[in-house]
């Protein structure tokens, strides 16, 4: 599933998967990327492609009125949703692996007014991967950290944080 929620430890994490380009969305995915890399606000107007944010934000609104704790984490292509979401709610803790930000007019003036709202969100990023290499540009407005990338593993795998931290 694109969002999902997990409970650890008494914490209901909302969880905003990367692309799956084998699954059997793999089209509306694809779309999605070209739609974040042109800036594109179709990516949140759009029904076809804003079911994952729509969702999270049912989710986490349950989760709240339930008294329950709530952390959103997200990897990748996962990371354009939970930023909005986390604009939307800006008091939730949140978790960015690998973000894919767009070089773009779009991107750019919302990460402006996200950092405004000093929002509790920590990005991560792998040192030198090619999808996320615009997190640089935002490491002064926000929690950035880096990880050198695993000898094991592609500079953009989920991987690399399990085993370089």
């Amino acid at each position: 599933e694109p969002v999902s929620v997990r409970e650890v430890d008494g914490t209901n994490y909302i969880i905003f998967r990367g692309s799956d380009f084998e699954g059997a969305d793999s089209r509306r995915e694809f779309m999605e990327n070209i739609l974040n890399i042109a800036g594109s606000n179709e990516l949140f107007s759009n029904p076809i492609y804003n079911s994952r944010l729509q969702q999270a934000t049912q989710e986490l609104l349950k989760l709240e009125a339930e008294g329950k704790r709530v952390k959103i984490i997200s990897y990748s292509l996962g990371t354009i949703f939970a930023s909005r979401l986390n604009a939307l709610f800006p008091r939730v803790p949140t978790s960015l692996y690998s973000p894919v930000l767009a070089d773009n007019e779009n991107t750019r003036q919302f990460m402006e007014k996200y950092s405004n709202q000093n929002p509790n969100v920590e990005m991560f990023g792998i040192e030198n991967d090619p999808i996320s290499v615009n997190l640089q540009k935002y490491k002064d407005k926000f929690k950035v950290k880096y990880t050198t990338k695993s000898r094991y593993f592609d500079n953009h795998k989920l991987e690399n944080y399990l085993f370089n931290n």
